[in-house]
């Protein structure tokens, strides 16, 4: 069987409370006051649904027409078995998705005021250990065929990141990675693993990280030196760039931006980019539909409310000049 694209990455549980608090700064402060005196407060709504990074990745991608197949661990509790049936729902291959009575599913629980300040808990089981025997290759029979291969959320496991990069080498398999790195030793061993990936995506803030420049553009100029060759830095909502084939591209805002939550907002640009990209459309056209998919997703409440089903959606305006 041929697959447009395999999903790496985690599957979590996500519980989000809305408080009647009005105003964001409070909200902290007011619930450590009400543990202090054992009180209670009353939330306006409560909503459940599967978040993690793959899991929305491979979500996205399905509902935008990829044949798509997911490698994540969940624990053979109820968490787990609903993650596999809404997958199965989307259309996602699950045959990969790993499940064990040794290993709890995790979930995240998510407070937020009705202006989006949020406080998330989450509560790891082991299904969110990353070990090479979870995710060591090959990852399907020979006889299955992967075009694209998209790694989230491993990145601070660089043995883990580098035996599939090997195996996609091997394979003949394209790599887009999400970059996501906390740990600053290890920053120049990770760039040096990232430029091997076709291409890599960073929020804003992780741009900086690597480079140590405020702005986004020169963070991606700083990124192309070290070796990586497309690379997207983009903030989630409202604004992305890129450079691809030599060529600066940037966004430009258009409209005001109504988030009701944030939760999900970055996973859902980075994989309706890529599954745009996958489809053959330009960057142009690329970057503008992760931002409207962005969108989509933080007018609800909930990490996997609001992802689009089509490539239908175009706004907003992005130059693009040669470097």
């Amino acid at each position: 069987m041929k697959y447009d694209i395999l999903c790496v990455g985690s599957v979590e549980a996500e519980l989000v409370f809305t408080t009647k608090l009005s105003q964001p700064t409070s909200l902290v402060p007011r619930l450590r006051r009400a543990q202090q005196s054992q009180t209670h407060i009353e939330a306006r709504e409560a909503v459940f649904g599967m978040a993690g990074d793959a899991y929305l990745a491979a979500v996205a991608c399905a509902r935008l027409g990829l044949k798509t197949a997911l490698r994540a661990q969940v624990g053979a509790d109820s968490l787990g078995s609903e993650a596999a049936r809404r997958l199965q729902d989307e259309g996602v291959d699950t045959r990969l998705l790993l499940s064990s009575p040794q290993f709890a599913t995790s979930v995240s629980t998510v407070i937020r005021s009705v202006k989006d300040e949020q406080l998330s808990m989450t509560y790891k089981g082991k299904a969110q250990e990353y070990d090479k025997k979870t995710f060591v290759p090959p990852i399907l029979a020979s006889s299955d065929a992967i075009e694209w291969l998209y790694i989230t959320g491993i990145n601070n496991n660089l043995s883990i990141l580098r035996q599939l990069l090997d195996w996609a080498k091997k394979h003949g398999v394209q790599v887009a990675i999400q970059a996501r790195m906390t740990d600053l030793p290890q920053s120049r061993r990770a760039l040096q693993l990232l430029s091997r990936a076709a291409i890599v995506l960073l929020e804003c803030d992780d741009a900086e990280f690597f480079t140590h420049q405020s702005d986004a553009v020169h963070s991606l100029k700083a990124l192309r030196t070290s070796g990586l060759q497309t690379v997207i830095v983009h903030d989630g909502l409202e604004l992305a760039w890129g450079i691809h084939d030599g060529f600066l591209y940037t966004t430009h805002k258009f409209g005001s931006t109504h988030c009701v939550s944030s939760s999900g907002t970055n996973d859902a640009f980075n994989a309706s980019f890529l599954a745009s990209y996958i489809a053959g459309h330009e960057l142009e056209a690329c970057l503008g539909f992760g931002l409207v998919a962005a969108r989509s997703v933080g007018c609800y409440v909930g990490s996997d409310v609001g992802l689009l089903r089509s490539f239908g959606h175009r706004a907003g305006k992005v130059s693009k000049k040669f470097l």
